[in-house]
């Protein structure tokens, strides 16, 4: 449900195995009846994988919190979708109960492909107990329930970054970077999203025939992708085979933020939250050493350094 990646460096475990977080943490007031973000935008189990692809592009989320009436019941998570499109095991239905037809794969039911027994939090938990689950689940969103199971809310990394971020941590992007994920824009979309999911990273870099990086795919515009009549251009016999053969450049956003190394990962995150991007490229003058995610900055934001 995400990543494993390491973090050395960073305190993130007392010796009796709990969180060490960073002071900020409980310089943040308020539980998730204040903290969340609400309304959570959501689905039924019973709603096609089409309708649930037009919301998620619709509402620009990442995540569809599915409920019976206002009772919660599990999580549509984007990832859902790219593994079922092609990314994954999921993909497996798509074959063997509809024999890859692009139009009857999507009306399956969301149930088929959500999360199930999914970790939550209710609105009194504080922000510690939160960033606790996800680390201890390795999720990077959570719904927020009242304490009779009715949906509040949802709370992600990206929204504790929010709370989070300050100009000065003491840590640069150079200790944090890791080496860049890329793919070309010549490979199929179904290679972009086999490594998206493989890895659970929402976004990674596109490099031309010469190597050289020109933008990124992200699972928010494999989404739209999918939901829009764009797909359409290259469905011509009825396949989910043919969507996914189209150019990795057809879905690439062609635009990069690049920092500086040396650049502190509060400043950072700023820099990343007004790009509106999950990732960054990491330089040292010269040329690109590595990249940032928002998943990293969350880390140095939530713990101390050594």
């Amino acid at each position: 449900m995400g990543s494993s990646r390491r973090f050395e460096g960073y305190r993130a475990l007392r010796s009796d195995g709990k969180p060490n977080f960073s002071d900020r943490i409980y310089r943040v007031e308020g539980d998730m009846e204040r903290l969340a973000r609400k309304p959570a935008i959501g689905v039924s189990q019973s709603t096609p994988i089409k309708e649930a692809l037009a919301k998620m592009n619709t509402e620009k989320v990442r995540s569809l919190v599915i409920s019976r009436g206002e009772t919660y019941e599990g999580i549509l998570l984007a990832e859902n979708i790219l593994d079922y499109m092609g990314g994954g095991e999921l993909y497996n239905i798509v074959i063997n109960r509809y024999e890859g037809n692009f139009f009857k794969c999507l009306e399956e039911p969301v149930k088929s492909i959500a999360e199930k027994n999914y970790p939550f939090v209710y609105t009194n938990s504080k922000l510690n107990e939160v960033i606790e689950k996800m680390i201890q689940n390795r999720v990077s969103i959570l719904p927020v329930l009242h304490k009779d199971g009715r949906v509040f809310g949802v709370i992600s990394e990206h929204d504790i970054v929010e709370l989070l971020v300050e100009k000065r941590t003491g840590v640069t992007v150079g200790e944090l970077s890791s080496p860049i994920i890329s793919i070309h824009t010549y490979d199929p979309i179904i290679e972009a999203m086999r490594k998206i999911v493989s890895l659970g990273i929402r976004q990674i870099y596109v490099r031309n025939e010469v190597e050289q990086i020109v933008g990124s795919v992200g699972v928010k515009r494999i989404i739209e992708y999918f939901s829009s009549n764009e797909v359409y251009r290259w469905v011509k016999k009825g396949y989910l085979t043919e969507a996914n053969s189209a150019q990795v450049r057809e879905v690439t956003s062609f635009s990069t933020l690049k920092l500086p190394e040396t650049m502190d990962v509060g400043e950072a995150a700023r820099e990343m939250l007004n790009a509106g991007t999950s990732t960054a490229l990491v330089s040292n003058g010269s040329e690109e050493i590595g990249m940032i995610t928002e998943h990293d900055v969350f880390y140095a934001l939530s713990f101390p350094v050594k």
